[in-house]
């Protein structure tokens, strides 16, 4: 399977330590595994030209104050293009509001 680990930072400064966890889980569980940094300032066009790319199976998204409504934005864009494919969404926004994430994400 081919695992998206997503992230969307608020600068190219910013290191998301969760993803990096999750893909050597992902990859020690026998998935491929690929990391995409980007930031807020991108458009969803660059963001969905990046996720076409690597053409996944399941996409994570960590999901924060700052990029939230950009990643809800882009998991509709998400669904119209790519239909089958898994989204998965965690981090600090997607825990303390469950329901609304279920709503948008698979998981």
């Amino acid at each position: 399977m081919k695992v998206l680990l997503a992230a969307i930072d608020a600068r190219f400064t910013h290191t998301n330590l969760a993803l990096r966890y999750l893909r050597a889980a992902a990859r020690a569980a026998g998935h491929e595994a690929r990391i995409a940094d980007w930031t807020i300032n991108h458009h969803n066009r660059q963001l969905l030209e990046g996720i076409s790319k690597y053409a996944p199976d399941v996409i994570v998204f960590s999901v924060y104050i700052w990029n939230s409504l950009l990643i809800a934005s882009l998991i509709s864009d998400i669904r119209a293009i790519f239909p089958r494919v898994i989204i998965v969404c965690g981090g600090p926004e997607a825990t303390t509001a469950p329901e609304r994430w279920r709503r948008i994400a698979d998981y």
